[in-house]
């Protein structure tokens, strides 16, 4: 070992201003890999100047995660550090609350984050690996559902559900009222002004108004059987859309700590795009570079240790 080469690097160390990790995890990754860019660099001679640039760029690549995931961002439980909480979460609730996790995340960065680590084999690490497939499935699946339970997926939106921003509950109790108050106006004030016109006397306009409301009751009943197929059309679109969501969860199920079936996960992936459901490009990159490193199973905290 080139003893000088080694000093000097500690010299550069000690003498650059890192970034501060917050995340208990990312800061225990840090430490494996400073420790593997420098065996790395030592044993192919690296110059320091070109060491300084490795060991920078990587406290700078965890510090872009922890900011992309707003790891620095105080949780509701100040007791404990801040984590990546979606899996906290029943994903039987409200499609808006699976998405409001999402509100402190950046996904454009996510991404670029990715795309580094995909090209930096010296950042790889399993707790990563899994990090960045769950994070990307779970953003895509969590939209997913909003724009399903909003219409949006449809084509058929449901305004009660933008103004009672999200709440489902709220968005039915909406629409149950907005029809009541539709039914009140087409079948309730028609027979009202119908029958005071006929107990003040006005004959011929309770007549004329009588054959109006007749031929409108008419031309509804016609277009009965259009409004049932639409309406018959719209549900299976709706059920098609929710089909690709359980194929979506499966493969988020797939994910959960701490021991992750390789396989199983991308028997998962391969079944929703069947169905339709394509993740971005880097969820199967991902997948497929574990697939490479000859990995069964994927466990992200088996090589995570206590930072100090």
């Amino acid at each position: 070992m080139d003893h000088k080469l080694e000093d000097a690097y500690r010299e550069i160390e000690l003498g650059i201003q890192l970034y501060e990790l917050k995340c208990p995890e990312i800061r225990s990754i840090w430490g494996q890999l400073h420790q593997r860019i420098r065996d790395e660099s030592l044993s192919k001679s690296v110059a320091p100047e070109e060491y300084e640039e490795l060991y920078w760029h990587a406290n700078e690549f965890l510090s872009d995660i922890e900011s992309a995931f707003n790891f620095g961002a105080q949780n509701d439980d100040s007791a404990r550090p801040p984590r990546w909480f979606h899996r906290r979460l029943d994903l039987k609730r409200e499609p808006r609350d699976l998405l409001d996790v999402t509100l402190g995340v950046d996904q454009e960065m996510i991404l670029d984050c990715v795309t580094r680590y995909l090209n930096s084999p010296s950042y790889q690490h399993d707790w990563l690996d899994w990090l960045f497939l769950d994070s990307l499935i779970y953003l895509e699946l969590a939209v997913y559902a909003d724009e399903i339970a909003s219409g949006f997926a449809t084509g058929n939106v449901r305004h009660a559900y933008i103004l009672a921003a999200g709440d489902l509950k709220k968005a039915e109790w909406l629409e149950t009222k907005s029809e009541l108050i539709v039914y009140g106006f087409r079948y309730g004030l028609p027979l009202v002004v119908l029958a005071t016109l006929l107990i003040i006397g006005e004959i011929e306009a309770a007549t004329v108004l009588g054959i109006v409301y007749a031929g409108y009751l008419v031309f509804r009943a016609l277009l009965w059987p259009r409004r049932f197929w639409k309406k018959r059309n719209e549900e299976k679109a709706t059920r098609e859309h929710a089909e690709r969501l359980g194929k979506m969860l499966a493969a988020y199920y797939y994910l959960k700590p701490p021991i992750i079936h390789l396989e199983t996960l991308n028997n998962a992936l391969q079944a929703a795009a069947k169905d339709g459901v394509l993740f971005d490009a880097s969820v199967y990159a991902l997948a497929d570079q574990q697939r490479y490193k000859s990995q069964h199973i994927l466990s992200p905290y088996l090589k995570l240790k206590e930072a100090g």
